[in-house]
């Protein structure tokens, strides 16, 4: 089976002061899906490996996410398109490479509140399902507000 080391993680939002997100790791998984596991359901979500974890708590402070494919050496991307355009030099001219949904309850069809889909893409072709993950118990905050000293 052929496979793909994906990390992802979380990082304190910037202050004015900040030049770098400070990141920190959370999961790592080492698998690439087929399209017979999308077809079928299987190995889905693929199988973190061992000291992965899906939680964090980073209390009032607002924060951004990340991920990145280990073959693909240049920092990774983030929730931020701004930290994209200034740090990953391949994917400058295209930063955009997080869209963030509101989830829906799919028995209901209501939006569930606090909870997201995020779409992740970190090469160029923008179909934003290399990595896609739930976030819950989370608000989404602007940009602006989220970088202020």
């Amino acid at each position: 089976m052929v496979t793909a080391v994906t990390d992802g993680g979380q990082y304190p939002a910037l202050t004015g002061r900040d030049t770098e997100p400070k990141k920190a790791s959370l999961w790592t998984y080492v698998f690439k899906n087929t399209t017979d596991d999308l077809r079928t359901g299987k190995n889905l979500p693929p199988p973190l490996d061992k000291g992965s974890s899906t939680t964090f708590d980073p209390g009032e402070t607002p924060f951004g996410f990340w991920i990145s494919n280990v073959g693909l050496k240049d920092g990774g991307v983030f929730s931020q398109p701004a930290l994209v355009g200034r740090l990953n030099k391949r994917l400058a001219r295209q930063p955009y490479k997080a869209m963030i949904y509101p989830r829906r309850d799919r028995a209901t069809g209501k939006i569930v509140p606090h909870s997201f889909l995020i779409g992740w893409e970190y090469s160029t072709n923008d179909d934003f399902q290399d990595v896609v993950c739930q976030v819950d118990n989370a608000i989404l905050v602007d940009e602006p507000r989220a970088t202020k000293p």
